[in-house]
This record gives structure tokens, C-alpha cells and sequence, in this order.
């Protein structure tokens, strides 16, 4: 054998080498691959998982939520069937929906929350004494005279409960809460609160 065959046996040699390391690396490298791929699509399936669950967490208090504000909309602004509700019931509700708001807060951005707090100073005034409930931004004369309207009994323990001024606003307060309510709830992403 001359220096000529060597070299070529030699070449094949390491051509065998290579076709055999190959055929062993080719299935590890396929495994690697397919386990990095299994570990995304369960994540991201893991993470979509969880967005739904917000979503649909966040879709169940707006109906619970949604309807109590509305209450509370519909009695200031003597609208629909506001006679069916008494003025100790709406600051129930607005206790109601501040109780909810505030304990679901992080679901609601920062314009959610300012357009809340907004609509709540249109429609109450808070803070009004120690012990003693909100009062409703309206004026008594009007719930009266609906009340005579209907021939339903006005309790007189309930003309503590009004201002006897209203936010001419609170109609637009009102629909901006709801629309910015009504966009949090098909976002899944969650507020970081720093206070």
C-alpha cells in the first residue's frame, strides 16, 4: 500500500466517522428540538389558559358590577325604573360597587379607576360626618313628586339623602365608566399597583 491508498482509506475512515456520528447526533438534536418546542406550546397554552380565566373573571364582575352602577345611574338620573329602588338602597350599592371596584382593582387601568372615581363625586357626596351614609347628588322634590306620580309611600327618613344638587355631567360620567369598564374586560393584562 502506497502513501496514496493510506491517505484515501484514511479519508473514508473519517467519512465512516462522521456518517456514524452523525447518525447518533441527528435523533438527539431532534429530541432537543421537539422538547423546546413541546416547553413553548405549553407555555404559551399555559399562558392563554390563564388569560381566559382572567377574561372571563373580569367579563363576571362587569355583569355583577355593571348593573349595580347602572342602579345608581338610573335613580339620579330619574330614568327607567327608578321608583323601584329607595334612596337608602342606592348608597347600598354604591357601597356595593365600591367594595368590588377596589377589591378587583388591579383588573382596571389607571383611566378606569380615574373615570370611576369620577362618576362616584357625580353622583354622591362621600365624607359627610362620621357614621353617617353618603349622600345622594339629587334633589329630593324630584323622587318625591315621581313617588305622588305612582301613588307610592315616601318613608321621611329618607330626605337626609340628597344634596339637593346634581352633576349635569353624570350621564357622561357615566357611559365613560362604562365604555372604559367594558375595554378592560377583553384585555387580559393586570395592573401593577405601587400604593
Amino acid at each position: 500500500m502506497d502513501a496514496q491508498e493510506i491517505a484515501i482509506k484514511h479519508r473514508e475512515y473519517k467519512l465512516e466517522f462522521l456518517k456514524v456520528i452523525l447518525s447518533i447526533l441527528t435523533p438527539l438534536v431532534l429530541v432537543a428540538l421537539t422538547f423546546v418546542v413541546n416547553n413553548a406550546i405549553q407555555e404559551r397554552g399555559a399562558l392563554l389558559k390563564r388569560e381566559e380565566q382572567i377574561l372571563a373573571e373580569k367579563q363576571k364582575i362587569y355583569a355583577e358590577l355593571g348593573r349595580r352602577l347602572n342602579i345608581i345611574y338610573i335613580y339620579i338620573a330619574d330614568v327607567g325604573d327608578f321608583r323601584s329602588y329607595t334612596p337608602p338602597g342606592v348608597v347600598e350599592k354604591k357601597r356595593e360597587s365600591d367594595r368590588q371596584f377596589f377589591m378587583y382593582r388591579p383588573y382596571w387601568s389607571d383611566m378606569t379607576e380615574q373615570r370611576y372615581n369620577e362618576y362616584m363625586k357625580a353622583a354622591f357626596l362621600t365624607y359627610v360626618g362620621a357614621g353617617m351614609p353618603a349622600k345622594i347628588n339629587a334633589f329630593k322634590s324630584e323622587k318625591v313628586a315621581a313617588y305622588d306620580v305612582d301613588k307610592l309611600k315616601w318613608d321621611p327618613t329618607w330626605d337626609t339623602y340628597f344634596t339637593e344638587q346634581a352633576d349635569s355631567e353624570i350621564a357622561t360620567k357615566y357611559y365613560a365608566l362604562v365604555s372604559s369598564l367594558l375595554a378592560d374586560t377583553v384585555k387580559a393584562d393586570l395592573r401593577k399597583l405601587d400604593r
